[in-house]
């Protein structure tokens, strides 16, 4: 007697030895579907562009000057390459400012820019170290009666270089290879179990 395609059971009764390696079968294609999904939410959950850090404010504060007008000294220390955005704010107390600049230099007393007057500027910082704000205010005489002084607000937020990340790409490649690897394992089951399946019908 010869088995059919779909018959699973063997002349005498129990499992046909054929079929002993649809379990194992079973299995590869549970680990593949297994894998699909991880690699699925991974695509998902790993951002493809580059990060930025959190950004830091180094420097808030505020001073007060008197007409004949003063500069102010501060500095700061970052930890690598990334961007300085300055703001500087006239607080119109007691009455507008009749000057005020910023400048900032790094430890070599280079000047990397110049904000003049009240309002942002970024400024790129190469490499991480120390810097300096140096910023000027003067007050008016514009109003004799007012009083002789003004005031103003200077902050520095540090913004460090955006860090990138392994493209999705690299990601995807690996998780097809994986996908490659099991459906190659269960070809080659599926050719053993073939050829088992055949033999023992011509036994029969």
């Amino acid at each position: 007697m010869r088995l059919g395609a779909g018959d699973d059971r063997a002349p005498g009764g129990g499992m046909n030895p054929a079929f002993a390696g649809r379990p194992a079968a079973g299995r590869h294609r549970g680990a593949a579907l297994a894998a699909a999904a991880v690699l699925t939410l991974l695509l998902v959950a790993v951002p493809s562009g580059p990060v930025r850090a959190a950004m830091v404010t180094e420097l808030a504060t505020s001073y007060t000057v008197g007409l004949a007008g003063a500069t102010e000294i501060d500095s700061f220390t970052v930890a690598g390459p990334g961007t300085a955005e300055v703001t500087l704010t006239d607080l119109l107390w007691p009455q507008a400012l009749a000057g005020l600049s910023f400048e900032l230099t790094n430890a070599s007393g280079q000047v990397l820019g110049t904000l003049t007057g009240a309002g942002s500027a970024s400024f790129d910082l190469a490499a991480g170290g120390t810097y300096f704000a140096l910023s000027f205010g003067q007050a008016s005489a514009a109003k004799p009666d007012a009083l002789s002084f003004g005031s103003y607000g200077i902050s520095v937020v540090y913004a460090p270089t955006a860090v990138p990340l392994p493209g999705t790409a690299l990601l995807l490649l690996s998780g097809l290879l994986l996908l490659g690897s099991f459906a190659r394992t269960r070809v080659a089951g599926g050719s053993r179990l073939a050829g088992r399946f055949a033999a023992t019908a011509i036994n029969v």
